[in-house]
């Protein structure tokens, strides 16, 4: 095992001793000194030729080029270079390890000595010089307390700790008489209804019953003075005609109690097209009734709004959005009212009516 992961390697010196090797030589060379500060020993001689790899003919060749790096003691090979390098690596690893033995050992004693109880004559002069100091002091301390024999009272901080001590208490109260009266508020919530309450929905929808009776009358006086209405209605609807299509309200996604800021990612219902014709918004074209560039244009319009409302109510902007883009109006424009009654003058100005002449 190497002393070091790594070794002194000198270039400068390197090349200048060996500038009279080939290549093969070179790597033969280095191979060798590897091996050799790696191990930490003198390289053998039965296994140069293995170290250096390399057949034992071409090793022939190169043992008579590298021999004079080496000193040769008919065993072993030595080099003298990393023989030097190692002890002084091995000093200095040596070195460090005594200091660092030497400054846990500081350590522990110095540790050990301040977990030592102090000793009883230190602390008994500490006692007496702590109460003659005491003595001392308590000559000028006096006057601010009051002295029943027993204890020492400061007025001052009394008074605070009652003044807080109050105010802690109100609170307190306080926080109790809030917390009962939201807890009867949401059990009266929570109660169903009275009996004075239904008996009182009953009295308005008999009122509102008894109010029909007229309305009834006076549609069946109406139709009996109008022969082709009455015709009409007790024959039904024509072949032709079909009634009015109401609004599935499968398709709504939005809780109509939560308003919410316009996103980028908003959609309108998949009936689009035919709730905008409800409104009286007809939109041309095939389903969806819009175009992607135009869905664009209206999020990114109310999105810096930062405007907030139901989903329905962002549809209903969209179709009359629609409209009056499609009409050359802007995003967000309201669609333009034609004033009534507006003046318009006859004749050319300046010119005198013929009553005047």
């Amino acid at each position: 095992m190497a002393v070091l992961p790594y070794m002194q390697f000198y270039v400068a010196d390197y090349l200048a001793d060996t500038m009279h090797l080939s290549t093969e030589e070179h790597g033969a060379y280095l191979l060798l000194i590897f091996n050799y500060w790696q191990t930490g020993k003198p390289l053998p001689k039965n296994r140069l030729a293995g170290i250096a790899r390399l057949s034992n003919d071409r090793w022939t060749d190169v043992e008579r080029s590298l021999n004079e790096f080496f000193i040769d003691d008919g065993n072993t090979w030595t080099h003298q270079r990393i023989e030097r390098d190692l002890l002084s690596v091995k000093g200095a690893q040596s070195q460090r390890s005594e200091a660092g033995k030497k400054s846990a050992q500081k350590r522990a004693e110095k540790k050990t000595k301040e977990n030592q109880p102090k000793s009883n004559d230190r602390s008994t002069t500490d006692e007496r010089n702590s109460n003659d100091r005491w003595t001392d002091v308590e000559r000028s301390l006096n006057e601010f307390f009051i002295d029943d024999g027993n204890t020492w009272t400061h007025q001052r901080i009394e008074r605070d700790l009652l003044s807080v001590k109050g105010a802690q208490s109100q609170r307190s109260e306080a926080g109790k008489k809030s917390a009962q009266k939201r807890a009867e508020k949401k059990t009266k919530e929570n109660q169903p209804k009275s009996n004075d309450r239904s008996t009182t929905d009953e009295r308005n929808s008999n009122d509102r019953s008894t109010n029909k009776d007229p309305d009834k009358d006076l549609n069946t006086d109406l139709k009996d003075q109008t022969p082709h209405i009455a015709g009409a209605c007790e024959n039904g609807p024509s072949p032709d005609e079909s009634p009015p299509q109401e609004l599935d309200d499968v398709f709504w996604t939005d809780d109509p109690t939560v308003k919410f800021p316009m996103a980028t990612t908003w959609q309108p219902s998949p009936d689009f097209k035919r709730r905008a014709a409800v409104w009286g918004n007809i939109l041309d074209g095939p389903d969806p009734g819009y175009s992607p560039q135009e869905l664009a244009s209206f999020t990114t319009y109310w999105k810096a709004e930062g405007k907030a409302f139901h989903h329905v109510q962002w549809e209903q902007k969209f179709s009359r959005h629609l409209a009056s883009q499609r009409g050359g109006s802007p995003p967000g424009a309201k669609p333009k009212r034609q004033r009534q009654g507006a003046f318009e003058p006859s004749g050319n100005y300046g010119e005198k009516p013929p009553e005047f002449n």
